[in-house]
């Protein structure tokens, strides 16, 4: 369980787990039933795009090969009995176990693509964590990040930042970039842990694995070294896949799955055999809009241990 240890290192407390658990109404998207059968993570020989909810460049599928005529037209159907015989009664249904503890707590994570969030109406709906970009590549501030920062703190809700991964570039100039983002908007004071997101992206092309693989760790040591905290590594499966060429090397950090299509729990990357996050998929929120939305693993105290300042220093 290589992503709760890094788990635990953040905390030192967030180290127990529930058997069975059911997400929100409206919260597993694109086919979900709403209900998770365990936090077992499930295991895909076959990562699907489907999975992540994220930006893949996913090619169309072929086209359907033309329909074949049947000789004669369409068959002639028997027809119907009249009357219709009377089918036996069916047995009653067993009593049906009550619903599993709900995920607690329940997260969101925003951009300047969700232009002004109404960070009040995210509270009250019982959002207790947040997730906000604050940086891209080596060049790129949100331009919503600070303003998120500050409005998303006012209302209570525990936050924390994210770099969106250029997979084409320096890894530690982007740290370096990152943490300058964070260090001017008071990003690292009070915060949950920063995390790098790593997902495929068409307008970068395709991936230098090698080179995305080098260029990660590199990011990944520079935040810790400039911060003394331990990067959370937000993917899904099929991202993973595509972006690092499947690398078995990074489960000594904690790790944010998405995963959109997975009632029975997340896909995992390889090297990860449990996850701190799950990203499940959108939901609406009255009053807000429609964001991503995820669930943690453990309690609102559990989640309350990951906050800390980030201490930058100088390198």
């Amino acid at each position: 369980m290589a992503a709760w240890v890094g788990l635990v290192v953040l905390t030192g407390s967030l180290a127990t787990r529930t058997s069975a658990v059911a997400a929100d109404p409206g919260i597993l998207a694109s086919g979900g039933t709403g209900v998770v059968a365990s936090l077992a993570p499930a295991v895909s020989a076959a990562p699907s795009p489907t999975d992540d909810g994220v930006g893949c460049d996913v090619p169309p599928p072929p086209p359907m090969p033309p329909a074949t005529p049947v000789p004669g037209g369409s068959p002639s159907m028997s027809p119907v009995p009249s009357p219709m015989p009377t089918l036996p009664p069916l047995p009653p249904l067993p009593a049906q176990p009550p619903l599993p503890t709900p995920y607690r707590p329940l997260g969101v994570d925003a951009s300047h693509w969700n232009d002004k969030v109404a960070w009040d109406k995210v509270a009250a709906s019982g959002v207790r964590f947040a997730y906000l970009k604050a940086s891209q590549g080596t060049r790129i501030v949100d331009a919503r990040y600070a303003h998120n920062l500050r409005a998303a703190r006012k209302q209570g809700i525990s936050v924390g930042s994210y770099h969106f991964f250029d997979y084409r570039q320096d890894g530690r100039k982007q740290a370096n970039w990152f943490v300058s983002t964070m260090t001017r908007s008071g990003g690292l004071r009070d915060s949950l842990p920063p995390v790098v997101d790593v997902e495929c992206f068409s307008i970068f092309g395709a991936s230098d694995q090698a080179y995305v693989r080098t260029q990660l760790r590199a990011f990944t040591d520079r935040v810790t070294q400039l911060t003394g905290r331990p990067v959370m590594v937000y993917t899904g499966r099929w991202s993973w896949s595509e972006v690092t060429g499947d690398a078995a090397t990074f489960g000594d950090l904690p790790l944010w799955i998405a995963c959109w299509t997975c009632p029975s729990g997340p896909s995992m990357p390889p090297g990860w055999s449990d996850w701190a996050f799950w990203q499940t998929g959108t939901k609406r929120i009255p009053g807000a809009g429609r964001l991503d939305v995820s669930v943690a693993q453990g309690t609102d105290a559990d989640l309350l241990t990951l906050r800390a300042d980030g201490r930058p220093q100088a390198h």
